[in-house]
């Protein structure tokens, strides 16, 4: 059998193993430990009441398995034992002096579930309330539909303070979280990890109508249009944009008129398909298109245009394709 002290030795060389093992282990752990992190983050965290268990139920065997050798390393007390004979002086308190001891309380951060209201002081900036809500300015102004770089707040306004960087979305019938996630510019797991938001169905990730849904990362796109009273094609023509011309010196045309004749005039009795007549007469507008309605809408218009003036030519429609200039002889 072993002595006493060759099993002592043997338990502090174990000691010392484990000790690095675990170091070691701990390294590893904190290089990886976002993977872990995202694991249990998955589908809301439906993995981590397995992994809790897991966890203690390892602990657990862990401390039966250990205890025999903590008993036999560590002396214990018997009865009429006091600590300080079996212990080193190092391993008792001689002298506690609690005015001695900084005793500092620590409020853990915690996050916020919800939208909270903030009423704006005099001095206030839109910077300084996103720093102390630790959220970006560009949210703030989200949220409280704030135009411009620099908007002026006013003393006692209230403003809409998101949890997170990111948006707040008021969920409309037909929004799915993937189209609120395209339209914000963002990933869908993103929605689904943030666990202040809530479900109908944990497994379909079903909205409420009318539930507030938080955007983490999100952003709003500016638009890059203004809304305008009528299309583009319309007010082209109520600005006045007409050029009137002579053909023959006899009767006149719009400026569009004029372009469509020229066109048809330059490859007379040849088919010039709708798409050459849209990128020559309407080329501005190449980025919002042109329908086939507007291309026939100014067909008619040349042509009872030159039936008045009893022109020598003819428009004819070739179907699916376009419109040719013949004469009318032939």
């Amino acid at each position: 059998m072993f002595s006493k002290e060759t099993l002592r030795a043997f338990i502090r060389d174990l000691t010392i193993y484990i000790q690095k093992k675990l170091s070691l282990f701990g390294r590893v752990f904190e290089t990886h430990k976002d993977i872990l992190v995202d694991l249990l983050m998955a589908k809301r965290g439906r993995y981590q009441g397995s992994f809790l268990n897991l966890s203690v139920f390892m602990l657990a065997t862990s401390g039966i398995i250990a205890a025999p050798h903590i008993s036999a390393y560590y002396p214990t007390l018997v009865q009429g034992e006091v600590l300080s004979t079996v212990a080193p002086p190092s391993a008792t308190v001689a002298d506690l002096e609690l005015e001695h001891m900084a005793m500092v309380t620590r409020e853990s951060d915690k996050p916020r579930d919800q939208v909270i209201e903030y009423t704006v002081k005099s001095g206030d900036t839109l910077s300084g309330i996103a720093r102390t809500f630790d959220v970006s300015e560009e949210s703030i102004q989200w949220a409280n539909d704030l135009k411009g770089k620099n908007p002026v707040l006013k003393p006692d306004q209230t403003l809409q303070i998101p949890p997170v960087t990111g948006v707040v979305h008021k969920v409309k019938r037909g929004d799915t979280v993937f189209s609120i996630a395209k339209t914000y510019e963002t990933d869908a797991q993103n929605i689904v990890n943030y666990p202040f938001n809530d479900f109908v169905d944990l497994d379909t990730f079903t909205l409420a109508v009318g539930q507030v849904l938080i955007v983490p990362g999100g952003i709003v796109k500016e638009k890059e249009r203004k809304l305008e009273l009528f299309s583009p094609l319309f007010s082209d023509y109520i600005r006045g944009k007409i050029t009137e011309r002579a053909i023959n010196g006899e009767f006149f045309l719009t400026k569009k008129e004029h372009m469509l004749f020229e066109l048809l005039k330059k490859h007379k009795d040849q088919v010039c398909e709708r798409d050459t007549i849209i990128d020559t007469v309407w080329h501005e507008y190449e980025e919002i298109g042109v329908s086939d309605w507007a291309v026939d809408r100014l067909v008619a218009r040349l042509r009872k245009k030159m039936a008045v003036m009893k022109s020598e030519f003819l428009i004819q429609t070739v179907k699916t394709r376009g419109f040719i200039l013949v004469n009318k002889k032939s």
